[in-house]
């Protein structure tokens, strides 16, 4: 009896470190993305978070936790995910209650015309797969929400086991959206018309099951003494989302706020707002429906002001505990402005988030034109603003030219003829070129050479205090000497 007793232990112990093993290993080969929940977050100390954002793609765009502390003292998580549905939000702020007590929950509803628990197996992955192995509230997810896929959950290293042919040193290192306390920086911009103002339907009503995990999670945080408040960041433009989807989603946002008010819990439905928020048709969205980083922090600055003003939360900028925010302030700042220029889908944005960036960071820039077309920088106002910032006058720009660039000045140049001999020079520990070979710019870094295989204009910039490079970006000359939206080359 004895020793079929110990043989069965012995089992057990073998899968329940088998289970460990392979939930390890699949938090390493998992791809990683911004829709994807940060697994950095269990990373830190539990009780570390005074408030916790949750919610779809849109709120993960729209708040930035960095930015709550820098100005208001405030310590929060962004765990919001890509469609990310309200069932998935109670059991992610139910493992979050149970790590960090949070005094607040800061909640999109997400998806509240989604007829479905989850928006699909993807989106359910998103959450899972980060989650703890052995997350009680991840295995009550997969078992009420889909329990048909709940192995696939569970062991999903099949669905990565071709991972290991692209894995490398890059995706050893912690993901950097950890830096941004889980928020997602985009530089994407896409100018909008505006919806329509059509009125709203008097007799919508939010769904059964909706009305019953919204009050599931009402009553969990009622049963943890944690606050929560609900917010609907602006949708401004008519791009990624409809008319009628908008309109549908304006009733959902109504009838969210109706339901609410006899728990007394606030619903801050800004989706309507953009315009009372500051927030522009021209420049603050990424697509219409997620913010950029301009609208981000227009919303993030009133999101803090309102929990200033209504919400007892910590400020803690003088609180020992939390200097690593401190800390980290210069490497967030780095990745702010890398996620930038790498994201810049024009060029008047590039060159001004370059411009600033190397106002604050430590960048060796690389700047060549095979002079084929013409640069006009008459044409392009932010691209002029750099260049000449740099040294570089339009006379030297309308000609082929190569430059090294440091401390946002040239500190090397040569143009039209000359540039086919190119700029050599030697910054602290690096080596930097720039010239015309053969018709074609080439950079290169200790003798690492990046082919430039388009015309036109191209940046390489090289970050000096990370030791990377952190783009490669061409520009072609349009006729008038217009520069194009940037071609963003991995490197």
């Amino acid at each position: 009896m004895k020793e079929k007793f110990s043989k069965l232990l012995k089992a057990v112990f073998f899968f329940l470190v088998l289970g460990f093993l392979i939930g390890k290993l699949t938090q390493v080969m998992i791809l990683r993305g911004t829709l994807v929940l940060p697994k950095d977050y269990y990373d830190y100390p539990k009780n570390t978070f005074d408030a916790v954002i949750f919610g779809p793609s849109t709120v993960r765009n729209a708040i930035y936790p960095r930015q709550l502390y820098d100005d208001y003292g405030i310590v929060s998580y962004n765990l919001g995910t890509g469609s990310q549905t309200v069932p998935q939000t109670y059991y992610l702020a139910e493992e979050t209650i149970k790590r960090d007590h949070p005094k607040l929950l800061i909640v999109m509803a997400g998806l509240l015309t989604e007829k479905n628990v989850i928006h699909g197996k993807a989106f359910m992955h998103y959450l899972t797969d980060s989650m703890p192995v052995f997350s009680v509230s991840k295995l009550k997810m997969i078992w009420r929400l889909d329990r048909e896929h709940a192995v696939e959950y569970l062991f999903p290293l099949d669905i990565y086991h071709t991972r290991w042919k692209t894995y490398t040193e890059e995706d050893a290192k912690s993901f950097d959206r950890s830096l941004a306390l889980g928020a997602r920086i985009s530089a994407n911009q896409t100018a909008v018309e505006a919806y329509e103002d059509n009125p709203l339907d008097e007799n919508y009503a939010l769904s059964e099951q909706m009305c019953a995990w919204l009050d599931r999670l009402i009553q969990l945080c009622k049963a943890n003494d944690t606050e929560l408040l609900f917010v609907t960041t602006p949708s401004i433009g008519n791009d990624w989302v409809s008319q009628s989807l908008y309109d549908e989603r304006r009733n959902a946002a109504a009838a969210l706020t109706e339901f609410l008010e006899p728990y007394g819990i606030t619903h801050l439905d800004y989706l309507a707002a953009g315009e009372e928020l500051g927030i522009s048709l021209e420049t603050d969205s990424a697509d219409g429906h997620h913010l950029n980083v301009r609208g981000s922090e227009k919303f993030t600055e009133m999101i803090g002001a309102y929990l200033e003003e209504h919400y007892d939360l910590p400020d803690r900028r003088e609180d020992a505990r939390y200097s690593w925010l401190d800390d980290e302030k210069d490497a967030y700042r780095s990745y702010y402005w890398t996620c930038l220029i790498q994201q810049a889908s024009a060029a008047d944005t590039y060159f001004e988030y370059l411009q600033k960036a190397s106002e604050e960071e430590d960048y060796l820039i690389l700047a060549a034109s095979d002079g084929k077309v013409p640069l006009n920088l008459t044409a392009d106002e932010q691209a002029a603003a750099w260049l000449e910032s740099c040294g570089l006058d339009a006379e030297d720009a309308a000609a082929a030219f190569t430059a090294v660039i440091s401390d946002g000045k040239i500190l090397s140049l040569k143009n039209e003829q000359a540039a086919a001999e190119g700029c050599l020079e030697k910054i602290g520990d690096v080596t930097a070129e720039a010239a015309i070979e053969n018709g074609s710019v080439v950079f290169r870094l200790n003798e690492t050479g990046y082919a430039q295989p388009e015309g036109g204009l191209q940046i390489l910039v090289y970050d000096r205090k990370e030791g990377r490079v952190i783009d490669s970006a061409a520009f072609s000359i349009a006729e008038d000497g217009s520069l194009s939206a940037p071609v963003h080359r991995l490197v």
